[in-house]
């Protein structure tokens, strides 16, 4: 028996994927954001650098959400 949906609500599966993508496109906009930064600053850029870069963004969320839940 087929389960009829509103049309506005997402599967599981799609919430997933949407979800992921979400989480790309935020990692990948940070990085080209960091760049460019590196880049207008004369800075050599280095995955050290970039590696440094994503942890003071990222851990911060990560330390956030953890205490939340």
């Amino acid at each position: 028996m087929k389960v009829l949906r509103k049309k506005s609500e997402r599967t599981k599966k799609a919430e997933n994927h949407r979800s992921i993508k979400r989480q790309l496109d935020r990692y990948s906009n940070f990085l080209i954001e960091i760049t460019r930064r590196y880049i207008h600053s004369n800075q050599e850029i280095t995955i050290e650098n970039i590696r440094a870069e994503f942890d003071k963004e990222f851990i911060n969320i990560i330390y956030y959400f953890n205490r939340i839940l």
